[in-house]
């Protein structure tokens, strides 16, 4: 019979470290909220089991959640660590990744996005171009006085 290939041992050493890990949050009341417990696999990885269910899964379950994680749960923005401790950042909708935390977190956590969020001033191609809408709309034709176009527009602020 020939010996197992590596990744067979180490299917069977995650397996094994599953069951220990099952047996110590057993005994241990180790338990998580719903029955949910956190373990890790022989190549480090965290992943989340349910007793009850008999679920078990990569996401960290909404019941073990902490109260400002569960309102982050509106946006396709996840965080997550790898072995080394570095955060990284995944979108489960556009399938991007990032190193840094996305506008999009930052501001569901009240941060500063670190982009300028006001609005771009208007050019002056724009404001002439705000201008003459308006006078057009006040029913402008040729034979209007520049007098008459100020009294209609002194009090709009395409005019200014």
């Amino acid at each position: 019979m020939a010996a197992p290939s590596a990744a067979a041992a180490a299917g069977a050493a995650a397996a094994a470290l599953l069951q220990r890990q099952l047996l110590q949050s057993s005994t241990s009341g180790g338990g998580g909220e719903q029955g949910w417990s956190e373990h890790q696999t022989g190549d480090g990885r965290k992943f989340f089991h349910n007793e009850e269910t008999g679920v078990s899964q990569w996401e960290k379950p909404e019941a073990l959640l902490a109260e400002n994680d569960r309102s982050s749960t509106t946006t396709p923005w996840r965080q997550y660590r790898i072995w080394d401790g570095r955060i990284f950042y995944h979108n489960k909708e556009t399938k991007v990744s990032c190193w840094s935390m996305p506008p999009e977190l930052r501001t569901l956590r009240g941060e500063a996005t670190g982009l300028d969020d006001r609005p771009l001033p208007q050019t002056n191609t724009e404001k002439r171009q705000a201008f003459q809408e308006l006078l057009k709309s006040k029913g402008l034709d040729a034979s209007w006085s520049w007098q008459k176009v100020e009294e209609i527009s002194a009090d709009a602020p395409e005019a200014e």
